[in-house]
């Protein structure tokens, strides 16, 4: 039946379908699915030749507003992997972009062997263009539809709305700074972060192609949205009705801000909590959306728990924290806390190993209770990897990373392939450096993290 109901969009004009509209109670179902896979006639004022045009004079692109309701009734073109789209129908003229996976494009236009055609991206905007199919000849039927690959994705901008709900939130609508690359928007303005911040970002920018072999895609434009009173955030995290607990911060890419609050914190702790987030728009830009959430927090805390010095600058690699000894009271937060925690689950065998890690999804990496432990095992997990302990281990793992950002499909099969050994053979060994973190606590109370 599947395959007959394939077979019909591909037929609209079927003489069976065009009976089936005066039969009773089918008719009109009938006539409504031929309307729908039908070709647009030339005479359409409707058709997609009119919509309009604008210029991105950023980058001089050509977009479009397609009607999407439309596309699906135009003529197609199978495009193959590697075919450039040009900006007009000449071969001297800019390229637009480059195709990485084979697609099924609508057409607009034809120039002899030039054809027009609409390449339709969720982020940035749709592309039209021109591309040379020499004695192009329509494809079987059944050829594969493959989907394109999920490739890194540039920064995204905060929408005027949002903002300007965070504001209404903050004490006289917050002010605006810079931090660094990032716009700042803060109520918080006499907190010590804001000197800190822009050294900060700077070596986040500089140093993450460093310890992860992947390059971000283009220059930062999110917000940073950074409330002085827990109150306000939460407030502001409830309107954003954030899926997750997130009671001191939280990031998202998609709509282009991270938001955070400073209460009654440490300026190096809050500088541990913005780097956490800022990582995951990092994570976007270098390695794409929708990543596991091993690799997504790992990395994001990879870098948090490492040492944030007096001057913002960040040390990834060596572990920080915060450590306040009061009378006989010590306190840890950070790295610090995160090694003590792995190394007690340790003891008291209840660390779930490295292959139920990776192959936790979101719902079951934040279950509550584990979420703290998920979040360090991730961590640890991701710094073991780039230790240097093994040093096939540190070429592998930027090697699966760099798969990644190309597109090949995220899976444990390819890490533990790149990485040349089973997980459950690199368990043993992993647990062994975990024991060996964080052996002398400090002597005296630091503001580390």
């Amino acid at each position: 039946m599947l395959a007959g109901i394939a077979w019909l969009t591909q037929n609209p004009e079927a003489e069976i379908l065009a009976r089936a509209q005066e039969w009773p109670i089918v008719g009109p179902l009938a006539t409504k699915f031929r309307q729908s896979y039908l070709p647009l006639q030339p005479s359409d004022p409707t058709s997609l030749d009119s919509s309009p045009v604008a210029h991105d004079r950023s980058i001089e692109v050509v977009v479009v507003s397609p009607d999407l309701e439309k596309l699906g009734t135009r003529r197609h073109v199978w495009v193959q992997p590697g075919t450039r789209l040009y900006e007009e129908p000449d071969r001297q003229s800019r390229v637009l972009q480059t195709l990485q996976s084979i697609s099924n494009l609508p057409l607009l236009d034809r120039q002899g062997d030039w054809y027009q055609v609409l390449l339709v991206r969720p982020d940035p905007s749709p592309l039209l263009g021109w591309v040379w199919l020499e004695d192009y000849e329509e494809p079987a039927r059944a050829i594969p539809r493959q989907p394109d690959p999920v490739l890194p994705l540039p920064a995204v901008a905060a929408d005027a709305d949002r903002i300007a709900a965070a504001r209404q939130l903050m004490a006289n609508g917050g002010v605006d700074r810079e931090c660094g690359s990032y716009p700042l928007i803060t109520d918080a303005v006499d907190d010590p972060l804001t000197a800190l911040c822009s050294r900060l970002t700077g070596d986040l920018e500089s140093r993450y192609p460093t310890r992860y072999g992947v390059e971000p895609v283009g220059p930062p434009a999110e917000t940073i949205v950074l409330f002085r009173r827990f109150e306000d955030y939460q407030s502001f995290r409830g309107l954003e009705q954030v899926p997750y607990e997130s009671s001191l911060a939280h990031a998202s890419p998609a709509h282009g801000y991270v938001a955070l609050a400073v209460g009654d914190r440490s300026a190096v702790g809050v500088l541990g909590t913005l780097t956490h987030e800022l990582t995951h728009l990092l994570n976007r830009r270098a390695l794409g959306p929708a990543l596991p959430p091993w690799l997504n927090e790992g990395i994001a805390d990879d870098l948090a728990q490492s040492k944030i010095e007096a001057d913002g600058s960040i040390s990834p690699g060596k572990l920080g924290g915060e450590t306040r000894i009061d009378g006989s009271a010590v306190t840890r937060r950070g790295g610090f806390a995160a090694a003590i925690d792995l190394q007690e689950a340790l003891r008291s065998d209840e660390l779930p190993t490295l292959e139920q890690l990776v192959q936790m999804d979101r719902q079951q990496f934040q279950q509550p209770g584990q979420a703290q432990l998920h979040y360090a095992l991730s961590s640890f997990w991701v710094r073991y990897l780039l230790s240097g302990f093994d040093r096939d281990l540190k070429l592998g793992f930027k090697a699966f990373l760099k798969e990644v950002a190309a597109g090949e499909t995220l899976t444990p099969e390819l890490l533990s392939q790149r990485l040349g050994k089973d997980l459950e053979e690199l368990e043993p060994r992993f647990h062994t450096w975990v024991r060996a973190q964080f052996l002398q606590p400090p002597n005296e109370a630091s503001q580390e993290r």
